[in-house]
C-alpha cells in the first residue's frame, strides 16, 4: 500500500486566553497507549517512538496543546480515521496550540495523535484539547485486547522510512506509524508499544570502539522515559501477548565485532530479563536480511538455549529491492516495511488467544460524497459515496437529505462506491450528508456537507479550459459539451505529454486533484498546469573503440548516479594499442578524465594501434681497439676471411 503524507506548516499559537472549551490531559475520556509518565497528570509525558493518544469529541473544530521542553518532534494527527494524516512539527519549548481540524460537520469525531520520532529527541508533554464552546469529549470504545511490544533499533524506530533511497536522514523522514511492526499490529487489531533506539545493539552500539558498549538497548528496557536517567521504572501493565525483538544489526555493523559468545550471552540475558517482566508473553526473536547472515545462527542458538517454549525464532525471509524498497540513509522505506509486515503477520498471528468478545472498529468516515450542487424541483439527482471498514465488514450508508427525510442503503462491500438518488419538491437550499454503518451497527462520523440548491428555472454555464504550455499536455472533459446545466457534474482530466507531469488546476478552480470532479455554478475558466520532470539519477554508458582495444574503470563504480555526482574514468589500453581520446558527451584527451553527472551520458574511449619498431637483422662488426699491431692483425684476419669466401 502506498501512503503519501502531506506536510502542512502550522503557526504555533501561545496558550493564553482561550475562549473555547479547554479539555485537560487528565480527562478520563482520553486514551493513552505506550509508555507514558503520569507523574504530572495534567502534563503526561512520553518519548518512546509510536506513543499515541486517542479521543472522541463533538463540534466542528479541534486544537491540541503540546509542550516539548527538549524535543523537536513530528506527529501524525488523524481526524475521523482519515487515510492521510495531518503532519505537524514543533521547534519551541513553550506550550503551543496546533489547530488540527476545522469546518467539520457538527457531530462526534475521532482523533488519533502519534509520535513519529524516537526517544533520543527528548520528551513530549500533552496538555489536552481545545474544542468549540460548550463541546466535550465523548467516551471511547474499549481498547483492543491484543497487544504487541516491539523492541529494536533504527529499523523499529522508522528511521528514514519516509525518504527516498538517495536522501539523507532528517527528522521529517522518520515515522514509526509506518514501520513493519506497527503495520502488522494494526493488521492484527492490536495495540502497539515500542522500545527502540537508533544505533543501539544487544551488546555493542553502532560504530563503538569496544565490543561491549556501556549503554546498549537492554539498559533502557525498564525506563518509562527512554531519554531520562531519572526515569521511573515502567509498570509493565498491561502486558503484551507478543513481544518482537529485532536486534543485531548494529552489533556487527562496524569493527570491532563482539564474539559469538559475547553476543549470545547478552541476547539470552536480555530475553530472560524480558521474561521476568512478561511471564506469559510470546517472545519472537527476529532475523531479517538487514542483519548480517553470520548472526542468524547466533539468534537461533539463543532461542534454543532459552529452553522456553514461548521464545521463538522468526526469519522474515524478505528481499528488499533497490531503490524501490529503500529510504533515507540506507534504511527501508514504507514499501520495504510493508513487505516485512506482510511476512511478520502470519508468523505471529497464532500467538494470540482468540478473543471471547472480538473488538469491532467503526467504519471510516465516507471519503466521497459527490452529486449535483444545483438541480430543479422534482428532478432526480444521483449521489455517490464510499467508505472503508477497518475490519473488512460490509457497510451500508445513511443519507440525511436536509429536508427532514433520510435514506438507508442495504449492506455493501467495504470500499465500493454506492449510488443513491433523491429529488426535492420545493425550492430551497439543502445540506446533504452521509455516514457509514457496519454490519454490527457501529457508525462512522457524518461526512462533510454537500450543499444542494434547488430552483424552478434552468440555468446554463460555459466552461473554457487551457494549459500553461501547449506542448506539455492536454485536457479531456467528461461529458464533452460546450454548455452545461448549472450544477451539472463533470470531470476534467489533465493528460501530460511524455517528460512532463501535472501539478495543479488554477483559474476558476484551485486544486491538485486529477481527475477533477466539479459542478459549475457560473461560467468558469480552468487552466491545467504542467511541469518538466527533472531526473534525480542518471545512467552512464561506456563504449570502447575499436572493440577489445582496452578497458575503462569507473570511480565510483555504479549503474546510476545522483545528480551532481563527480565521476572519474580511467582508460587502460590493451597490448598493441594506445589511448587516444574520449568522445561522446564528454570530449577530452585527458586520462583519467573527471566530470559531474547532470544528465544521462554516453562516452567512448578511443584507442589507436601502437607503432612497432623493427630490429636490425645484421649486427655491426666488432672492432677491438688495442695497440696498432693489434689493429693491423684484426684487419689482416678480416681480409683473409673475406678472400676465402669469395667476397
Amino acid at each position: 500500500m502506498n501512503i503519501f503524507i502531506v506536510v502542512i506548516i502550522l503557526l504555533c499559537i501561545p496558550v493564553t486566553g482561550y475562549t473555547a472549551t479547554s479539555i485537560d490531559a487528565d480527562n478520563t475520556n482520553i486514551q493513552y497507549i505506550g509508555r507514558i509518565d503520569f507523574s504530572n497528570p495534567k502534563k503526561p509525558a512520553f518519548d518512546w517512538s509510536g506513543a499515541y493518544i486517542y479521543a472522541r469529541f463533538t463540534g466542528t473544530s479541534c486544537k491540541i496543546r503540546v509542550q516539548e521542553p527538549m524535543a523537536d518532534c513530528w506527529y501524525n494527527v488523524f481526524v475521523d480515521n482519515a487515510a492521510q494524516p495531518l503532519v505537524i512539527g514543533s521547534t519551541v519549548a513553550a506550550a503551543v496550540v496546533y489547530p488540527v481540524a476545522s469546518g467539520l460537520a457538527d457531530t462526534t469525531h475521532s482523533i488519533l495523535i502519534t509520535r513519529r520520532n524516537e526517544a533520543s529527541l527528548g520528551k513530549t508533554q500533552f496538555l489536552g484539547f481545545i474544542l468549540d464552546t460548550g463541546e466535550a469529549l465523548q467516551a471511547c470504545p474499549a481498547r483492543p485486547t491484543r497487544r504487541i511490544e516491539a523492541i529494536g533499533d533504527s529499523i523499529t524506530c522508522g528511521y528514514g522510512n519516509m525518504g527516498a533511497a538517495t536522501d539523507t536522514f532528517k527528522k521529517s523522514t522518520e515515522n514509526n506509524y509506518l514501520t513493519y511492526e506497527a503495520i502488522a499490529a494494526r493488521a492484527l487489531n492490536a495495540d502497539f508499544t515500542v522500545v527502540a533506539w537508533s544505533g543501539k545493539g544487544v551488546i555493542r552500539n553502532y560504530d563503538d570502539s569496544v565490543t561491549a558498549s556501556a549503554t546498549p538497548l537492554p539498559m533502557y528496557y525498564y525506563r518509562t522515559l527512554g531519554n531520562s536517567v531519572n526515569s521511573s521504572t515502567w509498570t509493565f501493565i498491561p502486558q503484551p501477548q507478543v513481544i518482537t525483538i529485532h536486534l543485531g544489526t548494529n552489533d556487527f555493523s562496524t569493527s570491532p565485532n563482539p564474539s559469538q559468545t559475547q553476543f549470545e550471552n547478552a541476547y539470552l540475558a536480555f530475553v530472560q530479563q524480558i521474561r521476568l517482566r512478561n511471564p506469559d508473553a510470546h517472545i519472537v526473536c527476529i532475523y531479517s536480511t538487514l542483519i548480517k547472515s553470520a548472526v542468524k545462527p547466533y539468534i537461533q542458538d539463543v532461542v534454543t538455549q532459552s529452553g522456553d517454549s514461548k521464545v521463538h525464532f522468526a526469519d522474515l525471509g524478505v528481499t528488499l529491492n533497490y531503490p524501490a524498497d529503500w529510504g533515507a540513509s540506507g534504511h527501508p522505506n514504507v514499501s520495504g516495511h510493508q513487505k516485512m509486515a506482510n511476512a511478520l503477520v502470519p508468523l505471529i498471528q497464532n500467538f494470540f488467544v482468540a478473543d471471547s468478545t472480538p473488538v469491532n472498529t467503526a467504519p471510516e468516515t465516507p471519503y466521497t460524497l459527490t452529486g449535483s450542487s444545483y438541480t430543479l424541483t422534482n428532478t432526480t439527482c444521483t449521489f455517490n459515496t464510499a467508505a472503508t471498514d477497518p475490519d473488512g465488514d460490509n457497510v451500508k450508508y445513511r443519507y440525511d437529505w436536509g429536508d427532514g427525510t433520510t435514506t438507508e442503503t442495504t449492506l455493501q462491500t467495504s470500499g465500493v462506491t454506492v449510488s443513491v438518488q433523491h429529488s426535492w419538491p420545493a425550492i430551497g437550499q439543502y445540506s446533504v450528508k452521509t455516514k457509514a454503518v457496519d454490519e454490527h451497527n457501529e457508525e462512522s462520523a457524518w461526512s462533510a456537507v454537500l450543499t444542494v440548491r434547488v430552483s424552478s428555472v434552468t440555468y446554463y454555464c460555459t466552461l473554457s479550459t487551457s494549459i500553461n504550455q501547449v506542448e506539455w499536455g492536454y485536457i479531456t472533459k467528461t461529458p464533452e459539451k460546450s454548455v452545461y446545466i448549472k450544477g451539472e457534474q463533470l470531470q476534467l482530466t489533465a493528460v501530460p505529454s511524455e517528460g512532463y507531469r501535472f501539478t495543479s488546476w488554477s483559474g476558476g478552480v484551485t486544486s491538485e486533484t486529477n481527475p477533477l470532479t466539479l459542478a459549475l455554478a457560473t461560467n468558469t475558466a480552468v487552466t491545467a498546469n504542467f511541469e518538466i520532470i527533472i531526473q534525480s539519477t542518471f545512467s552512464l554508458t561506456i563504449n570502447i573503440s575499436p572493440t577489445g582495444a582496452g578497458a575503462v574503470t569507473k570511480q565510483p563504480n555504479m549503474i546510476h548516479y545522483s545528480s551532481g555526482t563527480t565521476v572519474t574514468l580511467t582508460a587502460k589500453a590493451a597490448e598493441g594499442y594506445a589511448f587516444k581520446e574520449w568522445a561522446g558527451d564528454v570530449m577530452s584527451t585527458s586520462n583519467p578524465v573527471t566530470f559531474k553527472m547532470s544528465s544521462p551520458k554516453t562516452l567512448t574511449a578511443v584507442f589507436d594501434v601502437r607503432a612497432v619498431e623493427q630490429e636490425d637483422t645484421v649486427k655491426p662488426a666488432e672492432v677491438h681497439i688495442g695497440s696498432s699491431g693489434g689493429i693491423r692483425k684484426k684487419i689482416g684476419e678480416l681480409k683473409q676471411k673475406m678472400s676465402s669466401t669469395g667476397q
